[in-house]
């Protein structure tokens, strides 16, 4: 090694050593957490050993499993065959890691200012829809990544609680990726953004990203910081297409061996770092759904495991502090509290959807006749969510009915620059956030239904069966884009269009309107608030497709499929409008069904239809 790569690499390894907050994370020579030791056997199997970061689930089906970690002087056989590596606390990062390249991205990072704004608008923009991260924690690890990198040695600060773990530095440009690409064009031109290239700026950080992943061998050796950096840089990835796929399946299987999947369901473990974890297994599930949706598949997760998981907390862990996430020190679990956060409310409603939609999707992908108790058993659970959802929107500090557009204007036109302060998770009043999260809830009690309709539609081409079904789904799916273009519409959410335009949820319910138009009579009133809101979310893709580009490029082929069936009825003008099977103004005013051709009529009470409304 030349003498100048030699000292980089010496400065760089010394750098990376201890920008991670150890306070959650066991010795190296504890491998199993005490409470996780105590739990019967049918709740919790196998075993764990870990070193450093790096921790690993052995199930007990592995050839070498073996209950050692009681017996005094033994080698741990899993630790022994997974690792190799003495044993120890690590005074260098481990021999696996390429420090080199490490080292050789960090010149690539922009200036302080530019990445404190980056991270401002992760903050602002990404996190409260995606929380993979414990702020209170990351930031002051930041500060100490920056007070080090500024230093040029790591031993102008030492603390007792610092664990070599260079996996921190993928977190950091996976953070500083996604805040970019979600910023729109207008805020590049001001300070400190304004010298950069949007796009170049957004290709160099996700490089950056990529490489520091594949230093530090994530696919191999994963941990925490690395799995969510990979997750995050997943979501802001334009060439994703079937490879989608791919990834979410490795992902799950990295989140089994690191046992996310066993946290998940362990009552017991009720700390910070057990709920963060929680949040990374839901997010999983949550992600290999919409992949499923995306692509036509059956999805990777086992329902049995995903029944088994437990939901994530609306509590969050706060420094006791408020002025302690701004200071180098790392923050001790002693200094924790508890509130409640608007932010994870947003989460459970996600998640505890997207775990109905999985059910729906094991029902009807799976082999052999889907039966009629299948469909009540879906029914059940679909009013058991909109019941739970119920719940999470009482707790919700409102004003006006958002959902119906009546949001006050001080908060529907708010901005991050003018009003922070109602950006930040509060519950003690209204918010953007909080009126935002309302509006989102009320959506996911119509997309369950949305979904389970869809998986029973009828062809809506044949003349022997009525389009009772059709008629429905269409009405929810235009309640649904109603409330869906508050969202869009009312400024103050402008931070979040960049996930607003790339949802499946409005493109399935614009592609079942438009099918219907096409293939379906209808009255002429209806045609035209069909065609209205078509229309306007057409027009809203392509406002935010002009303003964030990046983040809309992956959404561009289904969009294409849109505009074209929008455009072939302007040439079909031949479409007689069918009196028999109108579409009526309230759900709960629909006509009877025969029970033989409509599963869900006979399951859903009027009362159910018109809270929908």
């Amino acid at each position: 090694m030349e003498p100048q790569e030699e000292a980089i690499s010496s400065v760089s390894q010394d750098l990376i050593v201890g920008c991670v907050d150890n306070g959650y994370i066991p010795s190296s020579s504890s491998h199993r957490n005490t409470d996780v030791d105590n739990l019967d056997v049918d709740v919790y199997r196998g075993s764990r050993t870990r070193v450093g970061a790096r921790e690993r689930h052995i199930g007990q089906g592995f050839w070498a499993f073996v209950e050692d970690k009681n017996v005094a002087d033994t080698i741990s056989i899993p630790r022994y065959l997974f690792y190799n590596e003495p044993e120890g606390e690590p005074s260098m990062p481990p021999p696996y890691i390429s420090s080199f390249a490490l080292a050789k991205l960090l010149p690539r990072l922009p200036t302080k200012p530019v990445c404190d704004a980056l991270l401002q608008s992760f903050l602002v923009r990404v996190y409260p829809i995606y929380p993979l991260i414990n702020p209170p924690t990351f930031i002051p690890q930041y500060h100490l990544f920056w007070h080090l990198f500024a230093s040029g040695s790591p031993e102008s600060l030492v603390h007792p609680k610092l664990l070599d773990d260079p996996t921190y530095v993928c977190l950091i440009w996976a953070i500083l990726y996604a805040g970019s690409s979600a910023l729109p064009f207008s805020e590049w031109n001001s300070a400190p953004l304004k010298d950069l290239d949007q796009l170049q700026t957004i290709d160099q950080l996700q490089l950056a990203c990529s490489e520091s992943l594949a230093a530090c061998r994530h696919i191999d050796h994963p941990t925490l910081h690395s799995l969510t950096a990979s997750i995050i840089a997943y979501h802001f990835d334009v060439n994703k297409g079937l490879s989608n796929s791919f990834f979410i399946t490795t992902t799950q299987r990295l989140a089994h061996s690191m046992g996310l999947h066993l946290d998940a369901a362990c009552p017991q473990l009720v700390s910070s770092s057990a709920e963060h974890k929680r949040r990374i297994w839901w997010h999983i599930v949550w992600l290999d759904l919409q992949t499923s949706i995306a692509t036509g598949l059956p999805t990777c997760c086992n329902w049995t495991m995903i029944e088994a998981s437990r939901m994530i907390s609306d509590l969050i862990y706060t420094p006791s502090n408020a002025e302690s996430t701004n200071s180098r020190e790392v923050i001790s679990s002693d200094n924790f509290g508890l509130r409640i956060s608007m932010i994870m409310i947003h989460a459970i409603g996600r998640f505890r959807t997207a775990k109905l939609q999985h059910q729906m999707v094991d029902i009807f992908q799976r082999t052999g006749k889907v039966q009629a108790k299948h469909i009540r058993s879906l029914v059940k659970s679909t009013k058991e969510l909109h019941s739970f959802i119920d719940e999470l929107i009482a707790k919700i500090p409102v004003q006006g009915i958002p959902e119906k557009g009546m949001i006050p204007s001080s908060l529907a036109n708010a901005s991050p620059g003018s009003s922070p302060a109602l950006y930040e998770d509060r519950v003690n009043e209204p918010t953007v956030w909080s009126t935002c999260t309302r509006i989102v809830l009320f959506l996911s009690k119509l997309e369950s239904v949305i979904m389970l309709q869809h998986a029973l539609l009828p062809d809506l081409g044949s003349t022997s069966v009525p389009h009772f079904p059709w008629n429905r789904i269409v009405r929810l799916c235009l309640g649904y884009m109603r409330c869906y273009l508050q969202l869009c519409q009312v400024p103050a959410f402008n931070p979040y269009s960049w996930f607003w335009s790339s949802y499946y949820g409005p493109r399935r319910c614009i592609f079942l309107i438009l099918h219907f138009l096409i293939n379906a009579h209808c009255e002429n009133i209806y045609r035209q608030e069909m065609l209205f809101c078509v229309d306007e979310y057409i027009t809203y893709w392509r406002s935010v497709s002009s303003l964030i580009p990046v983040q809309c490029e992956s959404a561009l082929p289904s969009m294409n499929v849109i505009r074209k069936m929008r455009q072939q009825l302007e040439v079909d003008n031949n479409c007689d409008f069918d009196q028999n099977f109108p579409i009526k103004s309230t759900l709960s005013e629909m006509p009877d069904a025969p029970r033989d051709i409509d599963y869900l009529e006979d399951l859903f009470d009027s009362e159910f239809w018109a809270s929908l409304t």
